[in-house]
């Protein structure tokens, strides 16, 4: 009948405009999806650059964002293992080389005094690469405190100028231009000071006379400049110089090179920049 023709074309008018919708819904979802699994593949096949434009679809754009926030973090990982391992193989050549030549000569050496001399050298070399393995362990708890963090309301003037009480300068001139507006940041207190403490002692370092101490409010954010007149660093470098066991070519060899790779991991703990 004609009621029986005109229901049956409602009901598929009506599931017909429900098939458009759910099409009109699923279609971006599975474009973005297609994008998503495209990047993954080139991620897997080595393509560690690989990110993913983030779309407009709200329902599938956090995913974008962690996949990015992950390939990122795999990226600079596997980067700090490429670096660790080719400066612990470098530092650690060094004195396994001067323990080999020591032991080789001790073992031709007769007379008392030269034997002492070369005893106390091999020691060195011992205490060398046990301060080299120490550092390697305690950079690799450090990545493990990710999870750790006890954030508070912190007024970081109050930081500043407690870790400047107690900063031994010796023949260094410090001058500085501190914020008399208190700024108050969410972070952990003692990762927060450890951070700065490390910015510290790197300008007392390498300054030849004066470092200057700096922090004001830019924007609603904490802004801290610890600057000092020493050789600085290439600009070519100072992006990697941040990299664990990393140091300026124009600076001299000493330490480990963890301390601003230390700096830059907290900073990325507390949605920081360094």
């Amino acid at each position: 009948s004609a009621d029986d023709r005109l229901k049956l074309i409602l009901t598929l008018a009506f599931y017909g405009v429900l098939a458009a919708l759910l099409l009109a819904w699923l279609y971006p979802l599975g474009r973005r999806l297609l994008v998503l699994r495209k990047a993954a593949q080139s991620f897997g096949h080595g393509n560690l650059e690989q990110r993913v434009e983030v779309g407009s679809v709200s329902y599938i754009k956090d995913l974008e964002l962690e996949f990015n926030r992950m390939a990122s973090r795999i990226e600079n990982l596997l980067q700090d293992i490429k670096l660790l391992s080719g400066a612990v193989s470098h530092d650690l050549r060094t004195p396994l080389a001067r323990l080999r030549f020591g032991i080789d000569t001790l073992a031709e050496e007769q007379d008392p005094q030269t034997r002492q001399h070369f005893q106390q050298r091999l020691s060195n070399d011992v205490d060398e690469m046990v301060g080299l393995v120490e550092g390697l362990l305690n950079y690799a708890r450090f990545e493990q405190n990710t999870l750790k963090l006890d954030k508070q309301s912190i007024s970081l003037n109050a930081v500043v100028k407690d870790l400047l009480m107690r900063f031994e300068a010796q023949h260094i001139e410090v001058t500085t231009d501190i914020s008399a507006a208190e700024i108050f940041v969410s972070a952990d207190p003692i990762y927060l000071t450890m951070a700065i403490n490390n910015l510290l002692q790197n300008s007392r370092r390498f300054a030849q006379s004066r470092i200057h101490v700096a922090l004001n409010d830019e924007e609603g954010r904490g802004r801290l400049i610890i600057a000092d007149d020493g050789i600085g660093i290439d600009k070519a470098q100072q992006e990697s110089i941040f990299k664990p066991f990393v140091r300026g070519s124009n600076q001299d060899q000493k330490g480990l090179g963890l301390g601003l790779a230390i700096v830059r991991r907290i900073m990325q703990w507390h949605e920081g920049e360094v």
